[in-house]
């Protein structure tokens, strides 16, 4: 009997070490990252270098990068119908040429639902993705926008893998 018990307090013993270990290198990972915490209980990482952080966006002001966001409760023939508006609403915009650049894909994590969705607009010269990203759990939609290339792809894309609900 004693063998059990020695052998279950070197298990605890190492999954109390590894798991030391692996949030101290999940705090090293992240060293360069700040935690935007919403009121409604989600949460994403950002670079430490962007400097303004509201209820609706975060911005490195220095570059004008930006993401929006917003959370609103949702069903999902609600959420679809806003998916085809949004992309709609994009494309007949007079004041830049605009096409479906990557349509809407559907991604799975956990319990949460991922919708994206890419439009490209061309305007004076300059063309730009406006990249959205819609997480839902099935009551709410956690909506992401961004313009590339005034954000770059790879941060955009670092931000929103780092979306956590903290519920």
């Amino acid at each position: 009997m004693w063998i059990i018990k020695k052998a279950f307090f070197i298990i605890f013993v190492f999954i109390i070490f590894s798991n030391v270990l692996g949030c101290r290198y999940a705090e090293e990972t992240n060293s360069n990252n700040k935690k935007y915490m919403a009121a409604n209980g989600w949460s994403i990482l950002y670079p430490s270098t962007w400097d303004r952080v509201e209820d609706s966006f975060i911005q490195e002001t220095s570059t004008g990068q930006i993401i929006q966001f917003s959370s609103e409760r949702k069903e999902l023939l609600d959420l679809f119908d806003w998916i085809d508006n949004d992309i709609e609403i994009k494309l007949s915009s007079k004041e830049a040429s605009n096409s479906l650049f990557e349509p809407v894909r559907v991604d799975k994590l956990n319990d949460i639902t991922i919708y994206e969705y890419t439009v490209q607009s061309d305007k004076d010269g300059i063309t730009r993705l406006l990249k959205t990203t819609i997480f839902y759990d099935g009551n709410m939609m956690y909506e992401f926008y961004g313009a590339l290339p005034d954000i770059e792809g790879e941060i955009y894309e670092a931000i929103i893998n780092s979306f956590k609900l903290e519920q």
